[in-house]
């Protein structure tokens, strides 16, 4: 028989360090060595497993390069573009029924998520209010760019150049606020990532902290360069100020096409999302990354539109549904979070995301809530289920420590504001792959993963 074909087409996000690389690092190993007895899949195995060029004009996944540095215990370096991993796997079931998947998994920067706001604009105009509404709707973001909301006031008929590259000025140092009270609500994401992938933290190197805001303001860039910046204007500055209008209305098109559209497309040609969230990280960091994530969420469904509904799916000529119709949230290093906690992990995952669930509840899409580690780095004490242990390389003699130490509790519920140092002692160790490269990595609840992705 031959044997039937699905193409599909999995996104993967979520914010920065939330484990979207070491996920789809594990996922892929897995199909390529699949174990029964280390993956089970009611039985079913999967074969045939075959990388294919990607169907897109995205970079290929680099899973070597990354496998390589996970079975040294090393941190995967960062992945500044958007890539894809096309493969195609055949899945058998104990009945010999046999199901052929053409497979794309993407990988996208957590980084870039917010310029979902300029995808979803085409109009530079459209993108002033949006982004100028988002950062006075929350106090933190509000309080970060009081003065440049003040500076754009100051704006008049004869205002020159150098009254607006002080407001260009003014507006990356309020995003240099935001990134350092971690609420990254940043746009353009080239003041985070540059169009040539050059992180924020590499232009911070050896600078003092007290002139981290002036050297960001000063070299990061807020479009695809130093010379084609643009910033938010309000209505009335649109109107004194004609030339800097048509200016920035040039620039915001050149990084909508250059920047925003290569990634942006992709994303949205998916058929399902798998939406990561580090909630150990989230209660480390506190409550600013936080609400970063819930609106980063938001503005992922406002620009996907996901389910039946208007601009939601869709027939296309050959009759075929396409559009979002399923969203998986997973709760990611869930074995650093010890397993009697597990049900309350369940619960903040669902708070965490129902504000983007509900706001998009009129459209008909398929929700699933899972728990996973896609590598098992750190391990319970039998009688001190409390207690977690792990390995972690020393950075001056690269030799491995041993760690051990009772972490706390996790809430019940999200809370409207608390002290992030409670949440200090949740481990964070480099992710660990077994050194031989043929060889999957030991993993919790990835299985449920792959039955989605499989199904």
């Amino acid at each position: 028989m031959i044997p039937f074909t699905k193409n599909k087409r999995v996104g993967v996000i979520g914010l920065p360090q939330s484990g979207k690389t070491v996920l789809l690092t594990s996922l892929i190993a897995h199909l390529r060595n699949h174990d029964r007895d280390a993956l089970r899949l009611d039985g079913d195995e999967i074969v045939g497993h075959c990388e294919l060029k990607p169907r897109t004009r995205l970079a290929r996944f680099p899973f070597e390069q990354i496998r390589q540095r996970l079975g040294q215990r090393l941190w995967p370096t960062k992945t500044p573009e958007a890539t894809e991993y096309r493969s195609r796997n055949l899945r058998i079931n104990p009945k010999q029924r046999r199901t052929t998947f053409d497979l794309s998994l993407f990988d996208f920067p957590g980084e870039r998520l917010v310029d979902l706001i300029i995808a979803d604009c085409p109009r530079y105009d459209d993108w002033c209010e949006r982004i100028l509404h988002e950062l006075t709707a929350n106090p933190r973001f509000e309080d970060a760019m009081a003065p440049y909301r003040k500076a754009l006031r100051q704006l008049t008929p004869d205002s020159d150049a150098s009254a607006v590259e002080e407001l260009i000025l003014e507006y990356k140092r309020g995003l240099a606020r935001l990134v350092m009270d971690q609420a990254p609500i940043v746009t353009p994401s080239t003041f985070l990532i540059t169009k040539d992938g050059q992180p924020v933290r590499e232009t911070l190197i050896g600078v003092p902290q007290d002139q981290w805001i002036e050297k960001l303001a000063a070299e990061r860039p807020c479009g695809v360069s130093l010379e084609k910046q643009f910033v938010p204007l309000d209505a009335e500055s649109r109107t004194a100020l004609p030339g800097v209008l048509k200016e920035f209305r040039q620039n915001y098109a050149t990084y909508r096409r250059q920047v925003v559209l290569p990634f942006a497309k992709p994303l949205k040609g998916c058929d399902e999302l798998l939406v990561l969230a580090d909630i150990p990280m989230l209660l480390r960091v506190g409550p600013a990354l936080r609400d970063s994530q819930v609106k980063v969420l938001e503005f992922v469904f406002d620009y996907l539109k996901p389910g039946f509904g208007r601009g939601g799916r869709w027939l296309n000529k050959a009759g075929l549904v396409g559009g979002v119709r399923r969203v998986t949230f997973v709760a990611t290093k869930s074995d650093c979070v010890p397993t009697g906690d597990h049900d309350k992990l369940y619960k903040l995952l669902k708070q965490l995301t129902q504000t983007a669930v509900k706001k998009h509840g009129d459209r008909h899409f398929q929700k699933e809530y899972l728990s996973c580690s896609a590598v098992y780095s750190v391990e319970a004490d039998g009688d001190e289920p409390r207690r977690l242990t792990w390995q972690e390389r020393d950075d001056q003699t690269g030799k491995l420590v041993r760690f051990s130490r009772v972490v706390p509790e996790l809430p019940s519920n999200w809370k409207q504001d608390w002290n992030p140092s409670d949440f200090d002692l949740f481990p964070n160790p480099a992710p660990w792959m077994p050194p031989t490269s043929d060889s999957p990595p030991d993993h919790v609840c990835l299985e449920k993963v792959v039955q989605h992705i499989l199904s």
